[in-house]
């Protein structure tokens, strides 16, 4: 019984990827069931935050 052919590769889902971490953006990929990726800017970091500020007290 054969297979039906691949919606999406994970070429395209690595593609996608790339291309939104080139542009600086933290996204969130959904694949959809008709083989569309989607590409949605999320809200919620995933990398660590660093706190740069410095609270000095003489």
């Amino acid at each position: 019984m054969p297979r039906a052919p691949a919606k999406f590769r994970q070429a395209d889902i690595a593609r996608a990827l790339r291309a939104a971490n080139q542009c600086d953006l933290n996204v969130e990929v959904i694949l959809e069931p008709d083989g569309r990726i989607r590409i949605v800017p999320s809200e919620v970091r995933t990398s660590p935050q660093v706190d740069t500020a410095v609270d000095i007290r003489l």
